[in-house]
């Protein structure tokens, strides 16, 4: 397009300038031989002739200085539109050589631009061209890309057969067909999509369209230019949109993350520091910004409107309507191409390096960032106790050779260890979340929350002035709110006794088949109890998972929160029965009940060789369900799909080429982070409360815990689509599930030093039963004083992490003073004079 402007405009500038053939250098720089400048000055001509022939030298105001080499003297007529001849010489130099090379051409009177080209541009051609003399002209006009520094929004509209049948009329005539014959396709998949991208583009958006592999679908790519990014961010405010302010040493060299946190404006875009990915706002950030301005959400970020709020039921944004109404397919946020590759090979692959999390919360926002925290500090926390863990099973295999069974002197003290190893991880946590809060700024920070859709759609959601804020707000139905959470209580005890009830009738099987096969199948016997029970156990989770999303869909809550803490609660009640009630039976119960006159109990009484292999067994499946679930499955969606762009081949046999974004339109979408912190939060109950039951379990937590990272990295990179960043303080209700879990391990390790060990007697060896039981009760009160003390004093956040934090504070307070300028929508207010005209005025305090 240069060229052609170039051509007809003596005032263009050229696009860029050659490279000097002699020296690869500017051509600006006369560094070449003598008579490099010596040459007459004629009208620009596009690249396909000047690059054929070398001939010319680009100078400023759309004009080519053609060049005369060495001493010969050529004498060169302007270069297009003239009716003169080409006649001369040209010298060049190689290897200390002087070459003469000659070109002769008769005059045309009236030469036009293919003729001139076909004449001159093929002549030109014969002549040799040595390595390295003249640059191809791929290298003078690169292939066009699009930066790399804009992120991309992707809206799928769906194609018709009429829209097909135009596109395959013009790759056949190479235009569409004429508009109004009898002939003409009229594609009303067309006619949806074009009124939508041209207010895309009224809007200042940048939109290019790209047809998929099959014709199905046609997929609009998104961007905003930074100039309009700076505009919606602003917009946007300190809630929606916060950066981080630059900051150097004592030397002037910048520190990278050390700065504190502020709202975006304008005039102080030269303070904010940049992205990893090298533009000012981050391509999460983008897609923020898109997503405000698709939505509509504020009028001053003057969006494109693709509906009018009117027109959009309630609770429904402009995007999510779209889809309801059938005229778009789907919306996601595009993967940034050089960041996801980098995440790649520096996170999901890296096995053994540091998470880069600090590009993680840049990549996917602070709610995901602080899962992979919690996952690498709980790998952190496990080093010692799996080593000391590999310590006691060790012994437990020499006590067993010895003495024909698993318990020594030192699984009671391992017990009284996990106990306080509970206390430490729960509190260490706690103090990391202040900390994370402080380092991205989230201490103060509460982003507004809407209310959810299903809520405001519900019939049993009334809308009713506010005396407070003074509008109308939406409340739920009292009454039937109060039925349901009863009714939730009612199935959750209910669902608990039934579990309870299944899991004693295994073990009424187990005692049955024990007792039937005799005692040298034991063994077999206890392994087929401990399989019974894991089936169990994630049959009822599975069935519980759908039970309790409908009854938490029925209790009609208002926000996302409120939503998630009710369904949490409904989760670790019933998984904290449905995963160590068989356990906790086997361990304390077994031995002293009889189920219908049945005697169940283990024999000797002695259960801990038959707890550590259910133990095992059940912490086995469920690992194995979840790596099903998080790999297998998804690599098996993922072949199918590549399968199937095999299958939609051409004619010829080629294989279809598939874009990046049809690439990542096929992958499902983020399901949350719920199912990974509940199975998670399971496997350290398991540690916590039976850990002296099996102590290489933490060694295998620690394992698992290390390729769990690994593969949700994966999950979120390369198996799903890109997750929209979400801001969030801390981990939430799971938080608190973890300090009710530090409670129960101290109760249930003192069970186990009173009744399922009688390591405990191997110190004090005269001591009766209700002693025994009296020094389990001892040491359960001494470790919940311990709990209390140690919370007390390593609760708060460490001092030098909270004067890094004021000083940061201080640092953005004098630094947003010193550039302090007015803000006119609160200083400045409109005042109407007498006639009738408006002025601007300071607003009177």
């Amino acid at each position: 397009r240069h060229c052609e402007v170039a051509q007809r405009s003596p005032l263009a500038t050229p696009r860029k300038p050659w490279r000097d053939p002699c020296s690869g250098e500017s051509p600006w720089a006369p560094n070449c031989q003598d008579g490099s400048w010596g040459g007459l000055v004629a009208p620009f001509v596009p690249p396909q002739i000047s690059s054929r022939g070398g001939r010319g030298r680009r100078t400023a105001g759309g004009w080519l200085r053609l060049r005369r080499r060495g001493e010969g003297r050529g004498v060169m007529a302007p270069a297009a539109g003239g009716g003169m001849a080409m006649v001369g010489w040209r010298w060049t130099r190689r290897r200390g050589k002087k070459i003469v090379q000659s070109y002769t051409r008769g005059a045309r009177e009236q030469p036009d631009q293919d003729a001139f080209e076909g004449v001159v541009g093929s002549q030109l051609r014969r002549i040799p061209n040595p390595k390295g003399y003249q640059a191809t002209e791929e290298s003078q006009i690169p292939k066009p890309t699009f930066p790399s520094t804009l992120a991309s929004y992707v809206l799928v509209f769906e194609m018709d057969d009429e829209w097909r049948a135009i596109l395959e009329h013009v790759r056949i005539n190479g235009e569409e067909p004429p508009k109004g014959g009898e002939d003409y396709p009229v594609s009303y998949a067309r006619m949806n999509m074009q009124p939508l991208v041209d207010k895309l583009r009224s809007a200042d958006m940048i939109v290019r369209e790209s047809i998929s592999s099959d014709q199905q679908s046609m997929i609009c790519l998104i961007s905003i230019s930074e100039k309009r990014q700076k505009q919606v961010a602003e917009v946007m405010g300190e809630e929606l949109m916060r950066l981080r302010l630059k900051k150097k040493d004592d030397y002037g060299n910048p520190i990278k993350n050390g700065g504190g946190w502020a709202g975006f404006k304008q005039q102080l875009a030269h303070l904010y520091e940049k992205s990893s990915e090298g533009s000012l706002f981050s391509s999460a950030q983008q897609c923020a910004m898109m997503e405000f301005m698709l939505n509509d959400v504020d009028e001053r970020a003057m969006g494109p409107q693709l509906l009018q709020k009117e027109a959009c039921e309630p609770g429904e944004t402009p995007l999510s309507q779209l889809v309801n109404d059938l005229r778009i397919k789907t919306y996601f946020c595009l993967h940034h191409k050089k960041k996801r590759e980098w995440l790649a090979s520096n996170w999901v692959s890296n096995s053994l390096g540091k998470q880069p999390i600090e590009d993680v919360r840049e990549y996917y926002g602070e709610e995901v960032a602080l899962f992979f925290v919690f996952n690498g500090y709980l790998m952190t926390m496990l080093w010692v106790p799996a080593a000391v863990g590999l310590l006691v099973g060790l012994l437990e295999l020499i006590a067993e050779v010895e003495d024909g069974t698993v318990d020594n002197p030192f699984i009671p003290l391992y017990a009284i260890y996990i106990s306080m190893w509970a206390v430490q991880f729960v509190s260490g946590w706690k103090r990391i979340e202040l900390a994370y809060q402080m380092e991205w700024g989230t201490v103060d920070l509460e982003p507004p929350e809407d209310d959810r859709t299903a809520f405001v759609q519900s019939n049993k959601t009334y809308k009713r002035h506010n005396d407070v804020s003074k509008k109308e707000e939406f409340f739920p139905d009292p009454i039937w709110r109060s039925v349901f959470i009863v009714a939730s209580c009612v199935a959750v005890t209910l669902f608990c006794c039934l579990n309870v009830a299944t899991s004693i009738t295994c073990e009424v099987l187990k005692s049955v088949f024990h007792r039937a096969l005799g005692g040298e199948w034991w063994t077999l016997v206890k392994i087929v109890g401990a399989l019974l029970q894991a089936g169990t156990i994630l049959l009822y989770r599975f069935l519980a998972t759908f039970l309790f999303d409908n009854l938490t869909n029925l209790e009609n809550w208002k926000t996302e929160k409120e939503y998630h803490t009710a369904t949490v609660a409904k989760r670790m009640c019933f998984g904290y029965v449905n995963s160590y009630f068989p356990l906790i039976f086997g361990s304390f119960i077994i031995n002293h009940v009889k189920v219908f006159g049945i005697d169940i109990s283990c024999p000797d009484n002695d259960c801990i060789d038959y707890v550590e292999i259910l133990m095992a067994i059940v912490f086995t499946s469920q690992v194995l369900h979840k790596l099903v679930a998080k790999v297998a499955i998804p690599m098996f969606r993922k072949r199918q799909q590549e399968e199937e762009a095999k299958e939609r081949a051409d004619l010829d046999d080629m294989i279809a080429e598939i874009s990046d974004q049809e690439m990542q339109m096929e992958l499902p979408e983020f399901q949350g982070l719920e199912n990974d912190y509940s199975s998670k939060l399971i496997e350290i109950g398991y540690f916590m409360f039976f850990g002296a039951d099996f102590p290489i379990l933490c060694m295998l937590l620690l394992i698992i815990t290390a390729i769990d990272i690994r593969v949700q990295a994966n999950v979120l990179v390369s198996m799903t689509q890109r997750v929209p960043p979400k801001v969030a303080r801390d981990i939430g209700e799971w938080c608190t599930t973890l300090d009710v879990w530090s409670v129960a391990s101290i109760l249930i390790q003192s069970c186990f030093i009173g009744y399922t060990s009688q390591a405990l007697r191997i110190y004090l060896p005269d001591m009766s039963s209700v002693e025994h039981l009296f020094a389990a009760v001892a040491i359960e009160h001494a470790l919940l004083l311990f709990k209390i003390m140690w919370d007390s004093k390593f609760s708060d956040v460490p001092d030098e992490v909270q004067l890094a934090y004021e000083r940061k504070n201080y640092e953005r307070d004098v630094l947003l003073k010193n550039f302090d300028t007015p803000d006119f929508e609160k200083k400045v207010g409109f005042y109407t004079e007498e006639e009738g005209h408006m002025y601007y005025g300071k607003v009177q305090e």
